[in-house]
């Protein structure tokens, strides 16, 4: 398993549809700059500019990218038809698959680093106030949360699309789909169990009505979709092709 996912690691230096997340990230951060400009006459806070941030990235950004990057990473064995030389080495493709997914997960890590730091100084570059040690501390827990809670949610459709040759680009539709469904279903309890949505209560996030958020149907939520995730991969992925493990 190491060395599949350096061999998957190595790859990332040639996939350049991993600065789609990166762009996409830089224009949640603007839009939500503007908006916030539009709605704070006077003093902006650094949080209240931090969780506009988060919102825009879980109903815009984050959904569609990973779905796009991570449907992409693995179909491109397909694509590229590089399938059948895989299969005469010595190794399972559940585990090429499980190995994509780690490299997905870190993907997810690392553009939530960028994130945070994007927000971090646009803050500085918007004068907010507010931007201390326990608020910018918050904000990064806050962001690294909701978009790895927002992969678990969104993995059983990057899997599902994902198993047949350019079939993932309507697996980012349809993620990028419920990134704007979220924006309605943010205002009722259904923000507890949809997939985009459901870390919220993970974070008690501020532009839900807290009355509304229930961290025991979140992790319900969150234990549902990890086994979507799964049932979907031993339909699709279990398979040997090698018959070998």
């Amino acid at each position: 398993m190491n060395a599949l996912l350096f061999a998957e690691a190595h790859k990332l230096k040639r996939l350049r549809i991993i600065y789609i997340g990166v762009i996409g990230i830089v224009i949640a951060v603007i839009i939500s700059a503007i908006q916030i400009n539009a709605m704070r006459e006077g003093e902006i806070h650094f949080t209240d500019f931090s969780n506009m941030v988060i919102w825009n990235s879980v109903t815009m950004a984050i959904p569609f990218c990973l779905a796009l990057i991570g449907g992409y990473i693995i179909s491109r064995e397909y694509e590229e038809d590089t399938r059948k030389n895989l299969e005469v080495i010595p190794v399972c493709w559940s585990k090429i698959i499980i190995s994509k997914i780690l490299i997905l997960l870190m993907i997810d890590i690392f553009l939530s680093a960028i994130e945070s730091l994007i927000i971090y100084f646009m803050g500085v570059a918007i004068k907010s106030h507010g931007m201390i040690f326990n608020n910018i501390i918050g904000m990064i827990v806050a962001v690294f949360s909701v978009n790895i809670l927002i992969l678990n949610g969104v993995l059983p459709i990057i899997l599902f699309f994902a198993r047949k040759s350019r079939q993932y680009i309507w697996g980012a539709l349809l993620a990028m789909l419920l990134g704007i469904i979220g924006i309605f279903i943010s205002n009722g309890k259904l923000v507890n169990i949809y997939p985009v949505t459901y870390g919220y209560s993970f974070i008690s996030f501020e532009m839900v009505n807290p009355e509304i958020l229930d961290i025991r149907i979140s992790i319900v939520s969150m234990m549902v979709y990890l086994f979507l995730s799964y049932i979907v991969f031993l339909i699709f992925y279990q398979k040997n092709y090698n018959n070998k493990n």
